[in-house]
């Protein structure tokens, strides 16, 4: 249905005269009375009875007459959709972005924006399989959230803001040696059996977990699995093994009740979360957006703070 035809038809509904409808749409009577003559031959029913004296609608018309203002309305605002995006392109993010804070940090902010005159539209793109740095340099991705080393170097023209420190914690059996301890200190799972997760999701996570524990000094005797996203680490066996996850994977995800998830007393035993971004394009609506990951990054902090 051409979308011209229908809006014709509506006006012509509300007039119920085919002069009134020409004149409001400045098109000839013989023009509208041909697009809805189109109308009735697609729908295979006839929509309006006309006589001399005047117009009206049947069964089949008023059905019409509704399904064309959901139409048009939802043509509209496809439209207006469509140009805001082109006046204010979606930030496009990536890397770990469905992390509970990076979510909670990213909802706030949105949710702020949304009753102001500069909305915020982001688009996430889920590709774990390809390096973060890669994707902004190549463009592909305007903030990538992911977790690294405090002190670790970055490419020229990328820039990073800390977001927050994600505590580690070992999820267990009930019935591991271990488990009998309020907390943990890294030197604890020394020559312990662990499970190391690997694939796209995991491969970043796995691989800091184990230069923290070599900074240490710390040597697990690693058993790999397999994850492809934080959904997965629930359903995972770990028998007589120790999981060591960021905490707020261990309180989002329901453990078994046959484990246990113990917490780490040392300052290094924690995931950094930084969110990375070209340096030279913190303007406009990514540097406000950035910006704003920023306040809610030292709000976080204060908060845990005061918690602490």
């Amino acid at each position: 249905m051409h979308i011209s035809h229908l809006r014709e038809f509506v006006e012509l509904v509300r007039c119920l005269s085919f002069s009134e409808a020409a004149r409001n749409l400045n098109t000839a009577q013989s023009t509208l009375s041909k697009h809805v003559l189109a109308l009735e031959k697609e729908c295979g029913a006839e929509v309006l009875t006309r006589s001399s004296a005047q117009v009206r609608l049947t069964q089949e018309g008023q059905a019409l007459f509704e399904g064309a203002i959901d139409i048009i309305e939802t043509h509209d605002r496809t439209l207006e959709r469509i140009a805001a995006l082109k006046r204010n392109p979606p930030i496009v993010v990536g890397g770990l972005y469905r992390n509970a804070h990076i979510l909670r940090f990213v909802t706030s902010i949105v949710n702020r924006q949304r009753k102001s005159d500069a909305p915020l539209t982001l688009s996430y793109r889920n590709l774990h399989h390809r390096p973060y740095v890669e994707m902004l340099q190549k463009g592909e991705l305007d903030v990538a959230f992911t977790m690294q080393e405090h002190d670790a170097d970055l490419p020229a023209g990328i820039d990073r803001i800390h977001l927050f420190d994600d505590p580690l914690v070992a999820i267990m059996a009930k019935d591991h040696p271990l488990a009998g301890n309020e907390s943990l200190v890294l030197e604890d799972i020394d020559h312990q059996s662990m499970l190391s997760p690997d694939g796209g999701y995991a491969i970043a996570g796995a691989e800091l977990a184990r230069k923290i524990f070599a900074s240490k000094g710390v040597r697990p005797l690693y058993r790999p699995v397999f994850i492809q996203s934080a959904q997965d680490f629930p359903t995972l066996d770990i028998a007589d093994n120790i999981l060591v996850v960021e905490e707020s994977i261990q309180k989002q995800q329901a453990q078994s009740e046959g484990n246990c998830a113990l917490p780490f007393t040392d300052a290094e035993a924690c995931f950094p979360f930084y969110a990375l971004f070209r340096a030279d394009e913190r303007t406009g609506a990514i540097g406000f957006f950035l910006d704003a990951l920023e306040e809610e990054a030292r709000r976080f902090a204060a908060d845990t703070a005061h918690e602490g």
